[in-house]
């Protein structure tokens, strides 16, 4: 049975290709959580206070993009074959109806800590309408069952799976999917907010929600692997204290982002060995290409950086990846 296999693949593969893309913002959409659209507006009152890491990803606006184009081409026929199969019970076109995700964690990223939101087109009761016509499809017994907040969906002979619905909105949890829903059902439960964080709200005001992709991070003070991911570029003790990110993918590209250290000699230190590696790797006859717009900039204890690339860089870019298209192709196949 791959019915839950084959979800699971997909947001793992919607969430991997919004990483493709985190080397990189145009105006449009909301600031932070004022106007924030999709996933996130759902989220925005139930996410814990502790959240300090949120990757946001507009599915909805990367189908406008050329790159969804080139990997659509490379969906493998069986896995065509399995969303044609989900499509023809349940009318739910996954890769039209989904619209757009977002995770959530604490500073130190525990999995089982880990929140996630995924929006489309579809609601509680179609989905459970779903589980039963697939069960029938595939000749096995797909049950779904509701206590308090919480929808339990069971397929025979395997765990269940329990997720939170809000509106046209599923919220998960790994271990939720897993059979544990525990720190789902601790979530649902909580009175304080995100909106109550508000260093993490300070840091998630510099990020431009309404991108295709966007990043927040606000480091905790005992995570110092985090702090110190800088050091082996720089050789130096600099501790990072937050990080953003905003990426908007379309014909062209556009993204902005930035980085936060304990103080202004720290950042210093930061942006003067990024601008010498840039102009080295301008240099490059390959990348130099696509780095030309790329500006690294210190104020203060923060370095920001912004890099656009037309519509031709795009393109050429993407003849590039085509040949990576059958690689890419074996490893979708091989999960679903």
């Amino acid at each position: 049975m791959r019915i839950r296999s084959m979800h699971n693949v997909l947001i793992a593969l919607s969430i991997a290709v919004a990483g493709l893309g985190v080397a990189c913002n145009k105006g449009g959409g909301g600031i932070g959580g004022a106007g924030a659209g999709g996933a996130t507006a759902s989220a925005m009152d139930k996410l814990p206070k502790e959240t300090s890491v949120l990757v946001g990803f507009s599915w909805a606006k990367f189908k406008d993009s050329k790159l969804f184009t080139m990997l659509q081409s490379a969906v493998p026929e069986q896995s065509k074959a399995e969303l044609q199969k989900l499509k023809d019970a349940c009318q739910v076109d996954f890769m039209n109806d989904l619209d757009s995700l977002l995770v959530a964690s604490g500073g130190n990223m525990e999995k089982d800590r880990t929140l996630i939101f995924v929006k489309g087109k579809w609601d509680e009761d179609k989905i459970n309408k779903c589980a039963t016509a697939m069960g029938q499809k595939e000749n096995k017994k797909i049950t779904s069952a509701k206590d308090g907040a919480i929808t339990t969906y069971q397929v025979e002979g395997e765990q269940p799976v329990h997720v939170a619905w809000q509106g046209d909105t599923i919220v998960l949890t790994p271990a939720a999917m897993e059979g544990d829903k525990t720190y789902l059902a601790d979530m649902l439960k909580q009175k304080s907010s995100i909106k109550e964080n508000a260093p993490f709200m300070e840091i998630l005001g510099k990020v431009d929600t309404g991108s295709t992709l966007w990043a927040a991070v606000l480091v905790p003070p005992d995570n110092a692997e985090l702090a110190g991911m800088t050091n082996k570029m720089t050789g130096g003790t600099e501790k990072l204290q937050a990080g953003w990110l905003s990426l908007k993918l379309g014909k062209d590209l556009d993204c902005n982002g930035g980085m936060r250290f304990g103080n202004e000699a720290e950042a210093k230190t930061v942006a003067e060995k990024l601008t010498k590696e840039l102009e080295g790797a301008k240099a490059d006859p390959t990348a130099g290409e696509y780095l030309k717009s790329l500006t690294v900039a210190q104020a203060g204890n923060e370095v920001t950086f912004k890099l656009a690339l037309s519509e031709a860089q795009v393109d050429k870019l993407l003849e590039m990846a085509k040949q990576m298209l059958p690689m890419l192709g074996m490893m979708m196949g091989g999960g679903l």
